[in-house]
């Protein structure tokens, strides 16, 4: 990716406020998921004249979605099937409702913008676990009739992180591993779900706004959030009926004179067919004049269809070329000028590995930054820091099923560690844009934080009056802040860009490295052995039940299984075999196993499973293999007959060891936590609710 970027050029990512309140227009959107990168290509010989908008292929703008806030749009064509945007990283959040109250859970602003754990294959971590994901997660609009996007799953690493490392053999040269536990104090600090990826589920025209889709159920079951919008389902009805409406009309053109309808004629019938679905029909009230009519209240599903449908016969004759969820939003695909106009590129970084030790992932530019650019912008979602305290929790021995709770919390959420925040403050702000999660620290940085200071396209995505609010107001209100990461200097193609995150973060990271050793001597004088799962997974032989009870494996580890979410009985029927379990056979009945899809209804799930039986197998007619028949552990949530859990055939491929919950790096009781710092000149003084007093200490548990 090569090119230049012209001086003082804005590049910016934003965010969009949480749609709420009452019935919103036609069409109002979900915030889901900007999970993009542009593939931008220019010669390098035309580095002092390109302009840096003529590269980009990605924008931000404002949606074509009435209210919905800003939208995402792509300014190159994609293919179905083809990867949208770069590797996402995941953020879990465990067992918040356990941690807070289930109402303080639900109501605060993360709420809005978080997934099912096991979506993203990270259920096995905790009791409950909730994932965010920034960028691909938050960002991009929902539409029912047009989504074009859907999200894949993370790759999920059994150790923190691959990272950097000097190696003891030549120095000055990096090599890589992943961190361990008992030598990186790093481990735990970062998360271990990434490499996450969005997919064209069609083709996407250039200038076209991407979609996200929930499934209709999500939109049919909040109507106080999004009022009757039509459904995906409702579009397909309007397109059947338009289809016949305009076959008529193609029959009265081609009709005598005499016999053809005149264009108000035409009109009135569209406008006849429509009205039948604005009301189910009407009654004389009784005792009253026969003109008084009492109207019944408006049919669902014939209101949510009638949105679906054009109000003129030029719009059904638009409908009958592009779709009826096409005319419903005209402009959901924008020409170039117009997003160079109104929009801002974000395609400005890429993710790779970074060279810092400890450091994990990190943000690379893609091409020539000028000093004063703005590199990132940050959306945010702003929380109380108390939010994610993490307490001591352990069963009460006098109520079966009931937790105990420390009185003062233990650690934090590992999302912390992605936060923004004052140390003298309350708020704690989440940056949820593509690719802010991947900004390292140095004390030499390339990159810092301001305020978003552009108040023309972003006006209304930003509210500098907050600043000036006292913290307390500021936590009651829903996103609608951003902060933007300014280029101090220029900035190389393939350079990393890094953030000072702050002196107070420096000297916690210090303080973490010289006590590391003595935590992991004290632990592991404890007894507290711990093997890594990907140890294990590169087992080729699965030990089977009566196998693992004889010589089990490690204490931390569980057997998962990948199976679909959903079994098609048409392309994987139930079938009787006969199963060898401790030398004795039975007739069983299940499913064979079919390997998921990289995203959609096919994805693969994990599970814990049971590894019943294994046999030897010819591959190629050249080399064993092994299959297994395994019995899935039973869904709670969906409980499923006995041979949609037993599977056959099971490769290796298809066994995965995981951590049983609270036994990964990101449970350690020393993984480092700190948020990033953002600088006194920089953090609005209204927000300092938690200043030092007399010497006194910050934390209000401290306090007391």
């Amino acid at each position: 990716v090569k090119g230049a970027l012209g001086a003082g050029t804005m590049v910016t990512m934003t965010m969009m406020p949480t749609p709420c309140g009452p019935a919103l227009p036609l069409l109002v959107s979900v915030l889901l998921c900007l999970n993009a990168r542009c593939m931008c290509h220019a010669d390098e010989s035309d580095r002092s004249v390109s302009s840096p908008l003529s590269q980009c292929s990605l924008y931000l703008a404002p949606s074509s979605i009435e209210g919905a806030g800003l939208g995402t749009f792509t300014a190159k064509d994609i293919g179905a099937g083809q990867q949208v945007g770069p590797a996402e990283i995941v953020h879990n959040v465990f067992d918040l409702p356990l941690h807070q109250s289930p109402a303080i859970a639900d109501e605060c602003n993360l709420s809005d913008y978080d997934w099912i754990g096991e979506d993203y294959q990270a259920q096995t971590e905790a009791r409950r676990v909730l994932s965010l994901i920034p960028g691909c997660g938050a960002a991009i609009n929902s539409h029912p009739g047009l989504h074009n996007t859907i999200g894949g799953m993370p790759s999920v690493l059994t150790s923190s992180a691959t990272v950097a490392h000097e190696s003891s053999v030549i120095p000055g040269v990096a090599m890589y591993h992943k961190l361990d536990r008992s030598i990186d104090p790093g481990a735990g600090a970062i998360s271990y779900y990434g490499d996450l990826h969005s997919y064209a589920t069609s083709n996407i025209k250039a200038g076209s706004e991407l979609f996200s889709h929930y499934s209709d159920m999500y939109f049919a079951d909040r109507p106080e959030v999004f009022g009757l919008i039509p459904l995906a389902t409702d579009f397909v009805s309007a397109d059947k009926i338009i289809a016949t409406f305009i076959g008529f009309v193609d029959d009265n053109d081609k009709a005598e004179k005499n016999e053809k309808l005149s264009d108000d004629a035409v009109e009135d019938l569209w406008k006849a067919i429509v009205t039948s679905f604005e009301t189910k029909g009407v009654s004389s009230v009784e005792g009253g004049d026969k003109s008084d009519e009492l109207v019944y209240d408006h049919d669902v599903v014939a209101k949510r269809l009638r949105g679906a449908l054009p109000d003129t016969v030029s719009g059904v004759r638009r409908a009958a070329e592009v779709g009826a969820a096409a005319t419903s939003l005209p402009d959901f695909v924008r020409s170039k000028e117009w997003l160079d106009e109104k929009g801002k590129c974000l395609d400005h970084v890429r993710p790779g590995l970074s060279d810092i030790p400890q450091a994990g992932r990190g943000a690379f530019a893609n091409r020539f930054i000028p000093a004063g650019t703005v590199v990132l912008p940050l959306p945010l979602i702003h929380i109380n820091r108390t939010l994610l305290d993490m307490y001591e929790l352990r069963d009460d021995p006098q109520h079966v099923g009931r937790l105990l709770k420390s009185k003062l919390p233990r650690t934090k959420q590992i999302l912390y560690n992605y936060c923004i925040g004052h140390p003298d403050s309350s708020v704690l702000l989440y940056p949820y844009g593509t690719m802010g999660s991947y900004v390292n620290h140095a004390r030499e940085a390339n990159v810092k934080l301001r305020w978003n200071e552009d108040e023309g396209n972003m006006n209304g995505y930003h509210h500098p009056d907050w600043l000036k609010e006292d913290s307390a107001t500021v936590l009651e209100h829903k996103p609608g802040l951003m902060l933007e990461l300014v280029a101090t200097r220029d900035i190389n193609e393939g350079d990393e860009v890094l953030l000072d995150y702050g002196s107070e973060w420096a000297k916690a990271w210090v303080n973490h490295v010289e006590t590391w050793q003595s935590k992991v001597a004290e632990r592991r004088g404890k007894g507290n052995e711990y093997i890594y799962p990907h140890m294990l997974n590169q087992d080729p032989i699965i030990r089977i039940q009566s196998e693992q009870e004889k010589n089990p494996y490690p204490s931390n580890v569980d057997v998962c299984c990948y199976h679909l979410h959903e079994f098609s009985t048409t392309s994987n029927p139930v079938e009787a075999r006969i199963v060898i379990q401790d030398g004795k056979k039975s007739t069983e009945k299940g499913r064979a196993w079919k390997e998921g899809a990289l995203y959609g209804a096919n994805a693969s799930y994990i599970r814990h499973c049971e590894v019943l039986e294994r046999k030897e197998v010819m591959s190629n007619g050249k080399e064993i293999e092994y299959l297994y028949t395994v019995l899935l552990e039973a869904d709670k949530d969906q409980p499923q007959n006995s041979y949609d859990r037993l599977i056959f055939d099971v490769p290796r491929k298809g066994i995965k060891f995981v951590d049983l919950p609270y036994q990964s790096d990101q449970h350690l009781e020393f993984a480092f936590r700190h948020e990033i710092n953002v600088p006194d000149d920089v953090w609005p003084s209204a927000w300092m609710d938690l200043k030092k007093k007399d010497g006194g200490k910050r934390w209000p548990w401290q306090k007391k």
